[in-house]
């Protein structure tokens, strides 16, 4: 398979774009064709065939920029319009859907196929779509190949030729071009037949024009031919005595004067009379892939030396080899402008290079979900968020996971920088997110420099890959040589064992101490990780292991603290539906009791109950769990700011001007969660300002009743009334625009808290809402909907995770409130998301 190639042509030139491997996830027909993969014209994304679906990737981060459930069979086909405003879809269910590439909308689906869709292709003006089905490109004995022509605006089919084989415009549009033992010309507007022509007698590979639209080269499986298109003569049995392998690929210059092809060989040939102009020599293996630049002056070669070559046209010698890829080159494309060419190998790795030096500029690294990972040679890297835990370190014998180097390595700024071609105002943006992070983690560039000291901590016992006991014991060494001692953290999978403090060293004033470590093991994965701090506050780098514990599964149980307040000891501030939230809450959970759990414990602490006393005091409950049991802590209420920005949680008796005096900390909030012997642990706060505030990038401004207006929203559900009420002060947002939100977009938050998974109902600068329409707060009545309802169940396997209620939630409520309020992830330990419904019963009583 890792043999297969999309080529992608100029529909004006004819001159080879893109010839690229092709990914796990693109798909290849029956046939052998690469059907699943297409760049828009202006290379700015690529869409890509997964299965029945299609994903639409920006090539310049590697995001996924949209997924659309597409088919209901493997896709087979795909093509971009020329002015990349649409594309088409063809599938092994026998139709072609045509898309607003924008935002993802069906335009039109096209009947008619009796067979599965093999070829797409549209017309340089875009005005027209030829589709083929059957039999494809491989063995045209074995089929009975049609192919349709439709009128893209109306969806209309115009006609049908029956014919067969690969397809191709000429550059102008006007000629369809349809191979086979017999090659035959079509006019693309009329569908008339204007010639047939010899084609090949064994099965062909592909037909293309040349840039000039004089001559067409049909290449099969023993030889490449030339057709003169003006008489319809044959000439160039491109396949020299002695070779009696194929060529694995062909391409014209952008001049249309010469035709190179490579397997066995790599030569140059005159396009116009098929002589043989020279052989390059150089490669020590098959050649797989070649590339002209746009002006035909140089040309680029791989294969399976793994070496890429490059050529003079002119002369034949070798300018400079290009070393890096530890697999057989497969595909090679040159920017516009020459000074770059892309490369991709078998060894999954996509490198760009610097034509003029040689030297990688970077490489992309595709994961099997689909994420996209962009390196340089010295380490730096952009990746989206999702495939950070595909990430890893590598030092002699020792690996690190991504966190040890990702405050210094993860820079999309660079990376996109030495790219080139990205937008100046997104570079500095990602640089502008890149400091605030820094700052955030208090921390310098100093810091990040080799010269900094670090402690050392290592696990002086070896422990097992697996065991079926639920205990394990270890020692740990930790040493500094300059500075004493400050705690040694101890983690598995992200949740701080000792709580977010570990423990304390301080007492023996000491540059190296040896620490005795119990812990209980969870069922199933356990990935262990201990660091040490010194009294300067660096920490080490994280010695990292895992053990999966196979002892006999056991039925959680589920811990619930619910706390809503809606009545006030400053009845003015009153809220309708926050008690009620909670209390919503705590029953679609205690529904499950013997069910998927074998007991729930559930606190309500609603209105009056609801002082910091008795809230804080809810943690004895917690503190009774187990290791494999799960804890929600659920908050509804009022949510404070004072002038500092700090957050306050509004007791019932908060005093609203002074909220430091009776209100909650998010702080004294997660530590109820902290150092409890459950490690999943989920927080859903459904508050103002839940969500963290930037600090350098917002001012106070007076908060009035003005600013807090009654909001109406026209809904599917109905109008939504919401009211958000003075709440001591309001910010507004003064510094760089999406700086923040690029932060907790772009880079994992590598601030150890509970080890809880942070839900907030909106963003520190934003209000949560309560709706009359359905007697809850908006961020509560999804979260209740998008369980009982399954609809948060992305994926559809049955349960629903934290991860893809925190996207469900995310995005709904967004919409509800017409982006009023944007639920956000406070904190996210995406190393333990866990299940949250899987044979749950989260029905309404």
């Amino acid at each position: 398979e890792n043999e297969f190639q999309i080529k992608i042509w100029d529909a004006q030139t004819g001159a080879l774009q893109h010839s690229i491997q092709v990914s796990a996830k693109a798909v290849i027909n029956p046939f052998g064709q690469v059907a699943g993969i297409a760049f828009s014209p202006d290379d700015k994304f690529l869409l890509s065939g997964d299965d029945t679906s299609l994903k639409l990737f920006d090539v310049a981060t590697g995001a996924v920029a949209r997924t659309i459930k597409a088919h209901e069979r493997s896709i087979t086909a795909l093509a971009f319009g020329p002015d990349g405003k649409t594309f088409a879809s063809g599938s092994e269910d026998q139709t072609i859907k045509i898309w607003n590439a924008s935002d993802g909308h069906l335009l039109h689906t096209l009947k008619g196929h009796q067979e599965a869709i093999t070829a797409l292709a549209f017309t340089p003006d875009g005005q027209r779509l030829a589709s083929a089905s059957g039999g494809g490109a491989i063995d045209l004995s074995a089929f009975n190949n049609n192919i349709k022509l439709w009128t893209v605006a109306t969806g209309q089919e115009m006609r049908t030729l029956e014919t067969s084989g690969d397809i191709a415009f000429s550059s102008d549009g006007k000629i369809l071009a349809s191979s086979g033992e017999q090659i035959t010309l079509f006019d693309s507007a009329s569908g008339a037949r204007l010639r047939t022509l010899r084609g090949h007698a064994e099965a062909h590979r592909e037909v293309a024009f040349t840039p000039d639209g004089k001559t067409l080269m049909n290449s099969g499986l023993k030889a490449t031919r030339l057709i003169n298109l003006q008489t319809g003569a044959r000439f160039g049995s491109l396949a020299p005595s002695g070779y009696s392998d194929p060529a694995s690929e062909a391409t014209f210059s952008p001049d249309s004067k010469l035709l190179a092809t490579a397997g066995d060989w790599l030569r140059l040939f005159d396009a116009r009379t098929g002589a043989e102009v020279r052989t390059l020599v150089g490669h020590t293996g098959y050649v797989y892939s070649i590339a002209f630049d746009s002006r035909g002056e140089t040309l680029a070669s791989g294969g399976d030396d793994k070496t890429i070559r490059l050529w003079s046209v002119a002369s034949g010698a070798e300018i400079r080899s290009l070393k890096g890829h530890t697999g057989e080159i497969k595909g090679l494309a040159f920017s516009p402008d020459d000074s770059r060419l892309a490369s991709n190998g078998a060894d999954a790795r996509t490198k760009l290079w610097d034509v003029a030096n040689g030297k990688e500029i970077v490489t992309f690294v595709s994961m099997d979900d689909g994420e996209m990972i962009a390196m340089t040679p010295d380490n730096f890297f952009l990746a989206a968020r999702g495939a950070l835990r595909d990430i890893a370190f590598r030092f002699g014998e020792r690996t690190f996971p991504f966190e040890q180097f990702d405050l210094k390595y993860n820079r999309p700024d660079i990376v996109l920088a030495r790219l080139g071609g990205a937008n100046q105002n997104l570079i500095e943006a990602y640089r502008r997110a890149y400091e605030k992070r820094l700052r955030h983690l208090n921390f310098t560039p100093e810091m990040l420099g080799d010269s900094f000291q670090l402690p050392e901590v290592k696990i002086t016992t070896s422990l097992p890959v697996t065991t079926k006991s639920d205990t394990l014991e270890f020692n740990v060494k930790a040493t500094d040589e300059k500075f004493a001692l400050d705690r040694l953290n101890v983690y598995v999978n992200n949740v701080p064992i000792y709580g977010t403090n570990g423990i304390d060293l301080k007492a023996a004033h000491a540059r190296d101490a040896e620490q005795s470590i119990g812990l209980q093991l969870a069922r199933g994965r356990n990935r262990i990780e201990v660091s040490a701090l010194n009294e300067k506050g660096a920490e080490s780098l994280r010695e990292t292991i895992e053990v999966a514990c196979d002892a006999p599964a056991v039925k959680p149980d589920l811990y619930v603290v619910a706390i809503g307040v809606s009545s006030y000891t400053d009845a003015s501030y009153n809220l309708t539906y926050a008690a009620k939230d909670a209390n919503d809450l705590a029953s679609m959970w205690e529904r499950n009791e013997g069910n998927r759990f074998e007991h729930v414990y559930v606190r309500r602490i609603l209105d009056k109950d609801a002082t910091r006393e008795n809230i804080i005091a809810a943690k004895e409950l917690l503190m009774k769990s187990k290791v494999d049991d799960e804890v929600v802590l659920s908050v509804a209420g009022h949510g404070l700011l004072d002038d500092q920005l700090d957050y306050y949680f509004g007791t019932t008796d908060i005093d609203f001007n002074h909220p430091a005096l009776r209100g909650l900390t998010y702080d004294a909030l997660e530590n109820l969660l902290d150092g409890i012997p459950a490690r999943r642990k989920l927080f859903l706060m459904d508050t103002c300002h839940a969500g963290e505030v930037d600090k350098e990038d917002v001012k106070i401004v007076n908060a009035t009743a003005a600013t807090n207006p009654v909001v109406t929203t026209n809904t599917s559900e109905g109008i939504v009334k919401a009211r958000a009420f003075p709440r001591g002060v309001r910010v507004k947002k003064i510094g760089l625009d999406n700086s923040y939100e690029l932060l907790q977009a772009l880079f994992a938050d590598l601030r150890r808290g509970s080890g809880a998974l942070v839900i907030s109902a909106a963003s520190g600068a934003e209000y949560a809402l309560e709706s009359d329409e359905w007697h809850n707060g908006v961020f509560t009545y999804t979260i209740l909907n998008g369980i009982r309802s399954g609809k948060a169940d992305g994926n559809r396997d049955g349960g629903i995770s934290v991860a893809e209620l925190r996207g469900y939630v995310a995005s709904e409520v967004s919409k509800l409130t017409e982006g009023q309020q944007t639920p956000v992830a406070r904190h996210g330990n995406f190393e333990f998301d866990f299940d949250l419904t899987r044979k749950a019963d989260c029905s309404e009583p």
